[in-house]
């Protein structure tokens, strides 16, 4: 996150309050969250009521795939 540039905050908001939800593969879980940027997209497991993030990134646009809540 610091490498990109990614506000913390947002981080945790994207995965309080998602505005959209996608499961991924081995458990993971993949939320989007719309900013003023773009969309941050933020990919991480959750093991015993504890969050760990694997990535988070910024795009320009969600894929199409995906539908906004």
């Amino acid at each position: 996150m610091r490498w990109r540039k990614i506000d913390p905050k947002k981080v945790e908001e994207s995965i309080r309050n998602p505005d959209a939800v996608e499961r991924s593969t081995e458990g993971k879980m993949g939320v989007w969250l719309k900013t003023s940027d773009g969309f941050l997209k933020t990919t991480y497991v959750e093991e015993n009521d504890e969050f760990f993030i694997i990535t988070a990134v910024m795009k320009k646009r969600p894929p199409k795939e995906v539908k906004l809540l």
